[in-house]
């Protein structure tokens, strides 16, 4: 019987209180009888490991652990157990952890069952048993007589912010009283607390079944820092909200990160149309083409001899293949060689001044951020590639842009229906960098602000480029009308329409050469007023696939000695990868690691307890062609 061993147990400890040796002899031997008869196994020893981890060692080693509250600091930490350490016990008996600072909730749910050699699957958890009990009812009881009446499932205890008379009871559980629930699944229970949370704590809204839009300005509006993966989904969750991580209603610092799975159906399965043949046509009038016929289309290049210089050589799927609507159709295009030009050096520079200097010279600008003093907090910290490098023009130029950990958000002001002066004056005062943009409207208004982008209320870091939308009358057109720029290197183009008093934004597409005007818009001869805008469609080089990722599966807990493994599959034409890892550290993503990998995994030389989440894009020609970042995958180890 399991409560004779406790006997013998509670024997041995008074024999070695008070100094008895024979005793202790006698007692001992009778435990080790025990522990060789029954089937008993030793007890981990986890006193002082955080909840989440003495949680973890128990489960690995058979037992149930049923939690307890106990006084102290630090919060979260195991101050003593029963059975103590090293004792022989019956599996079926329950060992209790008594936890520093009541409520303290596992961050890790479940651990491996054995341990795993580095470099391998991990197993699976033990299968909880399948018989299912009702969940009793424990809102209004303390949080320790709730642990105790759950001790058979496993408990997680939210803190929340209530009246002084539900300070350490529970005033909301899920699931509820009365549901069917398997042994050693999860109890979730609010526990009410006297102090009141951070001035600088928000708790996370709900935005799944939002559209991505809608989502993104609701988690901003929070002053949290959205990130968005694409997931798998039907056609009615495409580009909603299918889930996010953490969950609606905890309360983080602001600033975090929030996840937000966002849908991406797939193409239609029903094959509707014949895929028409565009070998040996222009590069344009194949794209005409092809979306006339509704399909998707995506362009390759291929080094070729003058006769097959921008013709499309090959197509995929061949001429007359049943595909479905949107269907992308690979059209590979015949290219000369092309020589690459020097980056700009924009290390130190403003973020808003960088970026145009980069596009000013025919680079696509990828920005990212990260902490840095807060110095050089709204300037460039890195770059690649770096300046002085060659790549090709129209190619990806990555820069990072410091960010203070002090650094705080601005909500932009109302100032539409103010003079432009005015306007200016105001968002300068509080720290944003202004941009100009005319608007046509009427001459009772020329000189009034409209608006701004981004709209009133969004919330920006200091230095962040407010565009101001003027209202500007209609002046005389310029005669004898918009010259053509389609075929000319993109940078003269743009010099030409900023010399002649006009804006020009770009919009990249995948082609080549790099840098080339494809269109323009408005078209050549297009009278035009002083001020207007001009778009012009400029060649950039094809990215590279996105990575897929293989292991470890995100979600994954491991022990810190285990090791671990990154693992994801090869991209066609890749020549190598960039590994990114990021550790929550002091209520915010830091940077762990930043490499580059020749091979298609990442083992990292030492693993540090704590949570992480890693992503993989492939890179080609020392990082003038990127892919697209893979998802966001989440590791704890402990």
């Amino acid at each position: 019987m399991p409560c004779g061993r406790w006997v013998l147990a509670e024997l041995l400890m008074r024999c070695m209180r008070a100094w008895s040796w024979t005793a202790v002899v006698v007692s001992l031997v009778a435990l080790c009888g025990v522990a060789a008869a029954g089937g008993g196994r030793a007890v981990p020893d986890v006193v002082g490991l955080p909840q989440a981890a003495a949680q973890a060692e128990l489960a690995a080693a058979g037992f149930r652990a049923v939690v307890a509250p106990a006084s102290g600091e630090p919060a979260g930490v195991v101050a003593r157990q029963e059975p103590g350490g090293f004792w022989f016990s019956d599996p079926s008996v329950p060992v209790t952890i008594y936890v520093r600072g009541a409520g303290a909730a596992p961050s890790v749910p479940t651990a491996p069952s054995v341990p795993v050699p580095p470099g391998s699957t991990p197993p699976s958890p033990p299968t909880p048993s399948s018989q299912a009990a009702l969940v009793p009812t424990v809102v209004g009881k303390t949080e320790a007589e709730a642990i105790t009446a759950l001790r058979a499932w496993r408990v997680a205890v939210d803190p929340v912010q209530t009246a002084p008379g539900d300070v350490g009871r529970v005033v909301d559980q899920d699931p509820p009283p009365g549901t069917a629930l398997a042994a050693g699944e999860q109890v979730r229970i609010a526990v009410g607390r006297a102090d009141a949370p951070s001035s600088d704590a928000r708790a996370i809204p709900n935005v799944v079944g939002l559209s991505l839009d809608a989502a993104l300005q609701t988690l901003q509006s929070s002053q949290l820092v959205p990130l968005v993966n694409r997931v798998p989904s039907d056609a009615a969750g495409d580009g909603k909200v299918l889930s996010q991580e953490p969950a609606a209603g905890a309360v983080v610092a602001r600033g975090s990160n929030i996840v937000v799975n966002v849908g991406r159906a797939g193409g239609s399965g029903l094959l509707e149309l014949d895929v028409p043949d565009v070998r040996r046509l222009s590069e344009a009038e194949a794209r005409a083409r092809l979306r006339t016929a509704g399909l998707a289309i995506v362009v390759e290049d291929r080094l070729a001899d003058a006769s097959s210089a921008n013709l499309v050589v090959d197509q995929s799927p061949p001429p007359g293949t049943r595909a479905a609507r949107e269907t992308p159709v690979t059209i590979v295009v015949g290219r000369l060689l092309l020589l690459p030009v020097a980056v700009p050096d924009v290390m130190g520079r403003e973020a808003p001044e960088a970026e145009r200097a980069l596009r000013d010279a025919g680079f696509v600008v990828e920005r990212a951020t990260a902490l840095s003093l807060p110095g050089s907090a709204g300037r460039v910290v890195a770059q690649e590639p770096a300046g002085g490098q060659s790549a090709i023009r129209g190619s990806v130029v990555r820069v990072t842009v410091g960010q203070s950990s002090a650094t705080s958000m601005t909500n932009v002001p109302a100032v539409a229906g103010l003079g432009e002066a005015a306007a200016t004056q105001r968002l300068q005062a509080m720290g944003f960098t202004v941009v100009r943009q005319a608007i046509p409207g009427a001459s009772t208004e020329s000189g009034l602000v409209r608006g701004t982008q981004p709209a009133t209320g969004t919330p920006l870091p200091r230095g962040a480029e407010v565009r101001l939308l003027v209202v500007e009358a209609a002046a005389v057109p310029a005669a004898p009308g918009l010259p053509s720029y389609v075929g000319t290197d993109a940078a003269a183009a743009q010099a030409d329409l900023q010399a002649r008093g006009y804006a020009v934004t770009i919009s990249p597409v995948v082609g080549v050469p790099p840098g080339r005007v494809m269109g323009q818009m408005p078209a050549a001869g297009t009278p035009l007023a002083r001020g207007s805008t001009v778009t012009l469609t400029v060649a950039r080089a094809p990215s590279l696939a996105q990575v897929t990722l293989v292991s470890p599966p995100s979600g994954t807990s491991l022990p810190k000695n285990y090791g671990v493994l990154f693992v994801w599959n090869p991209v066609p034409g890749a020549d190598d990868y960039q590994f990114e890892i990021f550790k929550w550290k002091d209520d915010t993503w830091v940077v762990a690691d930043n490499d580059i990998e020749r091979k298609t995994e990442k083992r990292p030389s030492r693993v540090k307890s704590g949570v992480y989440q890693w992503h993989v894009r492939a890179r080609r020609a020392n990082g003038s062609i990127l892919g697209d970042w893979s998802e966001w995958r989440r590791l704890t180890i402990y």
